[in-house]
């Protein structure tokens, strides 16, 4: 074995193969641009998540990044490849269904629910109604908010603006 090579981990190329070592992938890398005409580059260090073959069914899940993957086999390789590459981050199963629409402006008209939790404005109340309901079936439900609740959160909201 090259002495460059000694110690370094495996990695996972763009064509989902595995390498023992930098020196595996470059050879590799060499051969498909001298063959093929073609580039492969480092997916991520470690090795290649598992392929597997997913059956071609919509029944659709939301993941803690807000994206609707079309079955729980898609979420599961998907994760895979996101938690190899994020290392300081993980891709985490939110609930089963589409994601809820989270294209909500940022004006403040605050809104409450029955529990005095404050929000945004309608389409935040919306969209978090939206996410309690598919995690649990919890159904919010609009209500008044507190003048005090509204004025103290309203200066907090604008300090972090």
């Amino acid at each position: 074995m090259d002495a460059t090579c000694a110690g370094t981990e495996p990695m996972c190329d763009s064509d989902g193969e595995t390498h023992e070592n930098i020196c595996g992938f470059e050879h590799k890398r060499c051969l498909a641009m001298k063959q093929q005409r073609r580039n492969i580059t480092v997916a991520h260090e470690g090795e290649c998540c598992a392929q597997q073959a997913c059956k071609e069914e919509y029944k659709p899940v939301c993941d803690s990044l807000g994206v609707t993957h079309p079955s729980m086999c898609e979420f599961e390789s998907r994760k895979c490849r996101y938690d190899k590459m994020h290392k300081n981050s993980t891709m985490q199963f939110a609930y089963k269904g589409e994601c809820c629409d989270q294209t909500c402006e940022t004006d403040w008209q605050p809104v409450c629910d029955q529990h005095g939790a404050l929000y945004k404005n309608k389409c935040d109340f919306a969209v978090r109604s939206c996410e309690a309901d598919r995690r649990n079936g919890a159904i919010l439900l609009q209500a008044p908010c507190p003048a005090r609740q509204a004025r103290r959160s309203l200066r907090n909201y604008l300090n972090h603006l």
